[in-house]
């Protein structure tokens, strides 16, 4: 009986580890939630690029934030203007694809993943050119 008992507590202990959802897990990358750009580059079609660099531990460019239901929120700082869309990640392949409300067409984007909580996002425009923006995650 007491074996029985010791096993039994053994078992219950073990199930809220296996509980834990990809969020619970801090070493494991996952698109959602809300990431910081801390810098990033825009080249055009002609070849010029502007680049924006870290301003400082905590300040951030824009927001980002990808959620569960397939919807994103991106934040311009410093005027807080916010717009809403639609995305779509492989976690395989690391392709995403976005499109905020009023847009015509989705950007095609890659995923670098650097870290659980560092990421590059390149969008290629096309013919227009491309951005390559770091972020990282904020709590």
């Amino acid at each position: 009986m007491k074996n029985l008992l010791i096993i039994a507590a053994l078992v219950f202990s073990l199930v809220p580890i296996s509980s834990c959802t990809k969020e619970d897990n801090p070493g494991k990358f996952t698109i959602i939630g809300p990431w910081g750009m801390v810098s990033g580059t825009i080249t055009s079609s002609n070849g010029t690029t502007n680049r924006y660099e870290p301003m400082g531990a905590g300040t951030y460019y824009e927001y980002m934030e990808f959620k569960v239901d397939g919807t994103v929120i991106r934040t311009s700082l410093p005027s807080r203007e916010m717009k809403y869309g639609v995305y779509t990640y492989n976690d395989a392949s690391k392709s995403l694809s976005y499109k905020f409300d009023g847009d015509k067409y989705y950007q095609p984007a890659t995923i670098n993943v650097i870290s659980a909580t560092e990421m590059n996002m390149t969008t290629d425009w096309g013919s227009v050119g491309r951005m390559t923006q770091y972020f990282v995650k904020v709590k």
